[in-house]
């Protein structure tokens, strides 16, 4: 179960419209999330990078880096790309969601078994 700390760092909405969207890209994929800590497993943390203009671009960087509860590291994903300059000063709208579908992909990755509310649930019926 992840608890999921608020975007840090995008200009415009992005902070806020990231961490919504990273909430539904993972309850899409039945990843269970919860806003107590006492009840997470894991914690998710996004960070924006986005660097000055250059030739009318700026190179954006995302971190979500996912720990333990207690602070242990478990990895990070990590998403570049250089967008045109200005365009995320504002709304993200669709752009925050295309962000989050991905890098829960890479999140996936992290670990080694399947981390959804299904796999817990059988895990829990099994162990009974």
């Amino acid at each position: 179960m992840f608890l999921i700390k608020p975007v840090k760092g995008a200009p415009g909405d992005g902070n806020l419209a990231l961490t919504r969207s990273m909430r539904d890209s993972l309850s899409a994929k039945d990843i269970a999330i919860s806003d107590d800590p006492r009840q997470a497993t894991y914690v998710l943390e996004g960070a924006v990078r986005v660097d000055p203009p250059f030739a009318g671009r700026q190179k954006t960087r995302i971190i979500w880096m996912v720990t333990t509860i207690e602070g242990d590291q478990i990895g990070s994903a990590v998403q570049e790309n250089a967008v045109r300059q200005g365009s995320l000063d504002g709304q993200w709208g669709q752009v925050a969601a295309i962000v989050s579908e991905a890098a829960v992909e890479g999140i996936q990755k992290l670990f080694p078994t399947a981390i959804s509310r299904s796999t817990t649930n059988r895990s829990a019926t099994i162990a009974r």
